[in-house]
């Protein structure tokens, strides 16, 4: 009894100074985000200067409205001072959300590069934004405001000397609301972390071959990003400029991957209620979108408005599916309206003989094949079926998992080949290849097929691997939500040349951004995601198993 009085002790006071500790890191979290905005000229707009350009290109400007004339319109300036940031007030609350990207270069001579910039986003209504100049000796800029505005003033802040920086301008910056967020997030998060029993070995029960297809298609939805802008300024014709297509080209089968993925382990029937599935999903998928959702609509935007306003935004563009800084998340909207079709297909696929299985995946490509053929010949057919779409694609996970499979694994794994070179050759014959090639096309399909069939086929070599496909498996969805976010502020910002060779462009910023995604995800699910889903399961009422 002392020995387990003492342990209870121990563990109560280890859980007390998770707590305590994490209160002190939000502090000092707050206070480096204070100072950094005092360093980049906040509080201090009295001595900022109205914007002189010394070039406006593709605007049209009438009774002092700018009115978006060109595909890429843009005000160049320079300055003798290093900016802080760029306050913007506008006449008019600005009509519709609003990108704004910003090139910046120390040599007012030299070209702006893609790996130098800053992109954000003003929200509908925006009537004052302020968009903060990376730290760097940089004098010459490129303004792109992509839409219409009817500026009031537009003034460049100087940045202030680290050593000028005092105590009075940091905590003029400290934002308590977010201060205390992160208390609380921090605080949970380390509490919850300081009362987790450790696990030992290994969970038998894992399907090894789907982590490792979903640590591939987290891996490639980064490819796929990085690799297709530079497929557009590579030299055609050269061999990295061939590799960088072949790799963009097949990376896109993530998004399939990820669908035949939910399709495998969601429709296999189970004894399982409709509030149990609805409560996982909620736990599982939507939370953590709902998560990481605010990184892009509140951490991408630079409009300046009150905690009111965000919440409605927020919740408007979440609900939607319209968040502006966030264009690879349709994927995610799919996902969720393919799992209001789990229970009814759960139903339907229960008893479904061999023979009617087969005919179901021979109907599925039949119909892909045809939506597949419209968009080649332009011709489209008038009669559809959803079954032709994402639905259909989700069901092929399933059936791709069934015994009888098997015996066509190979003729599956050629005919993903011979899909690679048609959309290959197609992708440099149309222009429009993205429509024929892409998502629910039979060509990308049976790619992902190949992919997904060779996977399954690895199942026996992968057991070394276990622990490490476990973990990438865990924050591979962490990884989809999180990664457009990374590469935006971390990976363009200055770091990187595209006057470093190609292949140096290709990979660098794939590894960087898969690390900082891990890195990103895997705090955020523990100290923000967690901390919410014990709270919502406190609320929820305990559930009586079943006799």
């Amino acid at each position: 009894m002392p020995g387990q009085n003492k342990g209870r002790k121990m563990k109560r006071r280890k859980r007390w100074l998770s707590l305590l500790a994490g209160v002190c890191l939000a502090a000092g979290a707050e206070l480096a985000f204070a100072w950094y905005g005092a360093g980049r000229g906040y509080g201090q707009e009295d001595r900022g200067t109205a914007l002189e350009p010394s070039s406006v290109l593709d605007y049209e400007i009438a009774d002092g409205r700018f009115r978006a004339a060109g595909d890429v319109p843009m005000i160049l300036f320079q300055t003798e001072q290093s900016p802080g940031h760029i306050h913007f007030a506008f006449r008019e609350p600005l009509e519709k959300d609003t990108v704004v990207v910003l090139y910046y270069q120390e040599d007012p001579a030299a070209h702006f590069d893609r790996f130098s910039r800053k992109e954000r986003y003003m929200m509908e209504g925006t009537r004052e934004a302020a968009l903060t100049v990376p730290a760097g000796d940089f004098h010459s800029f490129r303004l792109e405001i992509r839409g219409d505005f009817v500026p009031e003033a537009v003034r460049v802040v100087p940045a202030v000397e680290a050593r000028a920086v005092t105590a009075g301008m940091v905590l003029g910056q400290v934002k308590w609301l977010r201060a205390c967020m992160m208390a609380v997030f921090l605080a949970g998060g380390l509490w919850l972390w300081s009362g987790e029993k450790k696990k030992t070995g290994q969970d038998q029960s894992r399907r090894v071959w789907l982590d490792l297809i979903r640590c591939l298609a987290a891996f490639l939805v980064i490819v796929v990003h990085v690799a297709e802008p530079a497929v557009l300024i590579l030299p055609q014709g050269t061999r990295l400029h061939l590799a960088a297509r072949a790799i963009s080209l097949g990376a896109l089968t993530c998004n399939l991957l990820f669908v035949l993925i939910s399709g495998a382990l969601l429709l296999p029937w189970r004894q399982e209620t409709v509030g149990e599935f609805v409560r996982k999903r909620l736990m599982g998928v939507v939370l953590p979108l709902a998560v990481y959702a605010w990184f892009y609509v509140a951490g991408m935007c630079i409009t300046r408005t009150g905690a009111g306003t965000w919440v409605w935004y927020y919740l408007r563009m979440v609900t939607g599916g319209t968040l502006v800084e966030a264009p690879h998340l349709w994927l995610v909207y799919v996902l969720a309206g393919l799992y209001l079709l789990v229970i009814p297909f759960r139903y339907m696929l229960r008893d479904l003989p061999e023979r009617l299985e087969k005919l179901l995946f021979v109907l599925i490509l039949a119909l892909l094949g045809v939506r597949t053929a419209s968009f080649w010949s332009g011709q489209m057919v008038g009669v559809s079926c959803f079954l032709g779409d994402w639905p259909g694609i989700f069901l092929l996970g399933y059936l791709l998992t069934r015994d009888w499979m098997r015996r066509y694994d190979r003729l599956l794994a050629a005919g993903g080949a011979a899909a690679f070179g048609v959309a290959f050759w197609m992708q440099g014959a149309r222009a429009d290849y993205k429509q024929i090639v892409c998502n629910q096309s039979v060509l990308m399909t049976f790619m992902s097929m190949a992919v997904f069939v060779t996977g399954l086929r690895m199942e026996p070599r992968l057991a070394p691997l276990g622990r490490l496909l476990a973990f990438g498996s865990r924050y591979s969805y962490s990884v989809l939500l999180v990664h457009w976010f990374v590469l935006g502020n971390f990976i363009y910002n200055g770091w990187m040349s595209s006057r470093m060779p190609g292949a140096v462009q290709l990979t660098v910023p794939v590894f960087v951004c898969l690390v900082l995604s891990l890195g990103i995800g895997a705090v955020t699910d523990h100290m923000v995601v967690k901390v919410l889903e014990a709270g919502i399961r406190r609320g929820l009422p305990v559930q009586r198993p079943r006799e």
